[in-house]
């Protein structure tokens, strides 16, 4: 075998190289920092605006010397080689007196050689020391001169955009030899676009790249996840928790609908949601908690449970159930044993009020069925609430700085405002996507995942250079497009704004005009082109998201626990808003008319 060059190597022994990480000023419940001004926020006062940081300058590898060190200062070793290198331990600078007994070596599963040695001292004690070795490729430095964006596969083609003639390929190599055994599969055009039959099987994933000569772009993972023999209609189920074999969640906006979940295209088990789009099902097999996100959920449009169908109130103490159904439909209230408590048929308004025989319970469950002129039945369960029609969870999606402040007028970034917007989408930051991005500046991030949700809801896009620009600020005309595709309650109403009339928005900001959820200036103008202000951004959100938090919504709460912030009085005109934004917390409705909320 033909020797490979040996490489000097200096030793670096072990130490913790702390770096200053930004606190975040949004929600993040994996802990990632997730800033509130266009920098992320440090642990101390960001800096000013426009000021370049300092970066740290690393301190220099220590070198031991050739004498009785330290025992304990022997602890793991770094060395960087490169793909191919080999190492020899003779270059291993160990204390006088000391040598290596026993060396044991395997790669890790990035193909990295990982290396454990037994050094014997001087006075005849031993320490088992792990050797680890940083491969890099002497082809790094191509990632910066090829990119690959805008990938997808549908099913049936594999599309996106590079440098123009690069050669796509299917990444894959043995980890042991480092042999590459990457498949060709075509080449992109003139422009740099291609668009490649692939026949990938469902639930398979591939790692692909792009190279032209001795340039290469970074990996982008994809997987089939069309299933061509699943019927019905692709969601998203959100706060997914595994406790043996039950899986609950929550599938936001489809209450008393039938729905399956399933793995690699395998049927796990079907449910229906409840009155508040929760759901518990008992899977079919066991599943490990990393599994979770390889989950998918399909609503069967042939059961959806007849969604005139609801109740509006059901009060401890009352003897009655009010609600909604199709007229003529006869309605029957059961207790949890079946037992009948009153029933009644629906007037032609389609509104029913059933009298019981005996007074509600706050928390027992009561069974209601509608059955229509055909005899065909609805059924759901409901829980008797106390003093509301409702209990809903609201969790926070922004967060103030470490200096007690929330600076509502600065403005909010693009990444920023896809944060937020896929938190309260989402229920939870847990997003199930991944943090590579088809951008090329907007992978690895605090804001990746969150940019990946919103991105494959339709509900923003990014610029036809391949890039997001994440920490751009994002104007009142964006950001009411990205929310305008959420709104389902279509009151489009023409607005009068001056400034409105012929920009590309109109239609977003109509739409969220009629529904109330925008308003303008006093001078009549709505300034579409100015940048969002974090007082405004949860001003709007919390409109969109039915959250409506008054003076009155906080007398039944310890006010001093609440996230408050220096800069935001209760005089100021969004200071409920930000309460409501920063603070999670159950919230209530008196009744099925009111629209305030109560704080549990």
């Amino acid at each position: 075998m033909k020797p490979y060059s040996k490489k000097y190597l200096t030793l670096a022994l072990a130490g913790v190289l702390a770096a200053s990480m930004p606190v975040s000023a949004f929600a993040n419940n994996d802990e990632t920092p997730t800033p509130g001004t266009t920098t992320p926020p440090a642990t101390t006062e960001p800096a000013t605006p426009g000021t370049p940081s300092t970066p740290t300058t690393p301190t220099a590898p220590t070198i031991p010397t050739k004498t009785e060190a330290d025992k304990s200062d022997l602890s793991s070793l770094d060395f960087n080689l490169d793909k191919g290198e080999r190492f020899y331990t003779g270059d291993i600078r160990l204390p006088e007196g000391a040598t290596i007994e026993n060396r044991i070596f395997e790669y890790d599963s990035k193909g990295n050689h990982v290396e454990i040695v037994t050094v014997k001292f001087k006075d005849g004690s031993t320490k088992n020391v792990t050797l680890k070795f940083n491969v890099s490729d002497r082809y790094d430095n191509r990632y910066r001169n090829l990119t690959l964006t805008n990938v997808r596969f549908d099913g049936t083609y594999l599309s996106g955009q590079t440098s123009p003639k690069a050669s796509i390929y299917i990444k894959s190599r043995n980890l042991k030899d480092y042999r590459r055994l990457d498949e060709y599969l075509g080449s992109a055009d003139k422009d740099g676009r291609f668009s490649i039959k692939l026949d990938l099987k469902e639930g398979e994933s591939i790692t692909i790249c792009a190279r032209d000569g001795l340039n290469e772009s970074e990996s982008v993972e994809i997987k089939n996840d069309y299933y061509r023999d699943i019927k019905g209609s692709r969601i998203d189920a959100s706060d997914l928790r595994l406790m043996g074999r039950t899986l609950t969640g929550y599938i936001k906006n489809h209450p008393f609908e039938f729905a399956r979940v399933y793995k690699d295209g395998k049927l796990l088990g079907s449910f229906r949601t409840d009155k508040n789009s929760y759901f518990s099902v008992e899977l079919s097999e066991s599943l490990y908690n990393n599994e979770v996100n390889d989950l998918r959920f399909y609503l069967d449009s042939k059961t959806v449970e007849n969604k005139k169908f609801k109740i509006t109130e059901a009060l401890d103490g009352q003897k009655l159930v009010k609600g909604t159904a199709n007229a003529k439909d006869e309605i029957t209230v059961y207790d949890a044993s079946n037992r009948k408590l009153g029933s009644i048929t629906v007037n032609n308004s389609g509104v029913f009020t059933v009298f019981l025989d005996r007074a509600l319970i706050y928390g027992e469950t009561i069974k209601i069925e509608a059955k229509d002129e055909k005899g065909a039945v609805s059924k759901l369960d409901y829980k008797v609430t106390k003093n509301a029609v409702e209990t809903v969870k609201a969790i926070s999606y922004i967060k103030g700085y470490p200096d007690g402040t929330f600076r509502p007028q600065a403005n909010v970034t693009r990444a920023e405002a896809a944060q937020m917007f896929a938190t309260l989408l989402n229920g939870g930051a847990n997003f199930g996507t991944s943090s590579a991005t088809r951008f090329s500046d907007a992978s690895d991030n605090w804001f990746s995942k969150a940019v990946n949700y919103v991105v494959a809801k339709g509900l923003i896009s990014g610029y036809p250079d391949g890039t997001f620009k994440p920490n751009e600020s994002i104007t009142r005309a964006e950001f009411a497009q990205m929310i305008s595709g959420y709104v389902k309650n279509e009151k489009k109403s023409t607005t009068e704004f001056q400034d409105v009339k012929d920009h590309w928005a109109k239609d977003a900001i109509d739409k969220l005009y009629g529904n109330k959820n925008v308003s303008g200036y006093p001078d009549g103008s709505f300034k579409p082109n100015a940048k969002i202000t974090r007082a405004e951004a949860v001003t709007i959100l919390n409109s969109v998201f039915d959250r409506n938090t008054t003076a009155l919504s906080l007398n039944n709460v310890n006010k001093s626990a609440l996230n408050k912030f220096s800069d935001v009085n209760e005089g100021f005109w969004a200071y409920y808003n930000i309460i409501d934004a920063a603070n999670s917390h159950d919230r209530e409705r008196l009744n099925s008319s009111s629209d305030v909320d109560i704080w549990k």
